[in-house]
């Protein structure tokens, strides 16, 4: 994400955030926006395998090869930025997924909080290293 994205996305939830408290009765907000990006790295890294993403995906080079390896994905990044990384790359995920005869899996947002705090997590543990 751009700075300039950066920015202004900070600039609208500061505006959100100061008119919220210049009204009588605070934002209503739907359920689908409620959901934060402090997810549950434990139930990521389940949701990972479960929803079947290393058929196509790997980590740390274990795991399909048709897609990026996810243990580099959040590498250096926020975990806002891995959110925008993953909605971003969706539609071209979308694509060559369905020119492979399959579908994407479903995840709810609770569950794509959980992903992306799982690959946040993977932030503090470098590559693993060769077995003794």
């Amino acid at each position: 994400m751009s700075k300039l994205k950066l920015y202004v996305c900070l600039l609208a939830v500061w505006f959100l955030l100061v008119t919220s408290f210049m009204l009588d009765e605070p934002i209503e907000t739907s359920d689908q926006t409620r959901h934060s990006l402090s997810g549950d790295p434990v139930k990521g890294r389940h949701i990972l395998a479960s929803k079947g993403c290393l058929e196509c995906h790997s980590m740390w080079g274990a795991g399909g090869k048709k897609g990026p390896d996810l243990a580099g994905v959040g590498m250096g990044k926020s975990m806002a930025e891995i959110a925008g990384s993953l909605w971003g790359h969706k539609p071209y995920a979308t694509e060559l997924t369905e020119q492979r005869g399959a579908s994407l899996p479903i995840i709810s947002p609770e569950e794509m909080s959980d992903l992306i705090s799982y690959l946040y997590y993977l932030n503090y543990f470098n590559e693993p290293g060769d077995e003794i």
